[in-house]
């Protein structure tokens, strides 16, 4: 069984799978248990804000870095449409959806295990 794991962190979206060429394969197949990883645009900003990367410019709050993180987010929606013809935010594609806006790091693993378990994968 393939794992294909979505993280919207405040609009932007990390793809996990085993070879990242293949996520048109993983986001069309079956055989895959597709996970979406939610969160609330404002949370995820706070949460990158208070986490931020010294090797981007640095966000002077919040507000802020949720405009940069929701004009990345249409850029990557049109390039991964343009070269994977996926959209990549669309929850009817996915087994799982968690909203992790209330969640913590412990609880969104314990949903995903209860689940994991649920549908019989190991």
């Amino acid at each position: 069984m393939n794992f294909f794991v979505a993280s919207q962190t405040s609009s932007f979206v990390f793809l996990s799978v085993k070879d990242f060429k293949h996520i048109s394969i993983a986001w069309l197949s079956d055989e895959a248990f597709k996970i979406f990883l939610d969160v609330d645009p404002q949370i995820g900003a706070e949460r990158v804000f208070k986490n931020q990367r010294p090797d981007e410019q640095p966000a002077k709050s919040a507000n802020e870095l949720k405009e940069r993180m929701i004009a990345r987010a249409k850029h990557d929606d049109l390039r991964y449409k343009k070269y994977y013809d996926i959209s990549f935010r669309d929850k009817t594609k996915f087994d799982l959806i968690i909203d992790t806006s209330r969640l913590t790091p412990e609880e969104i693993f314990d949903r995903i295990m209860v689940s994991l378990k649920r549908f019989n994968i190991h």
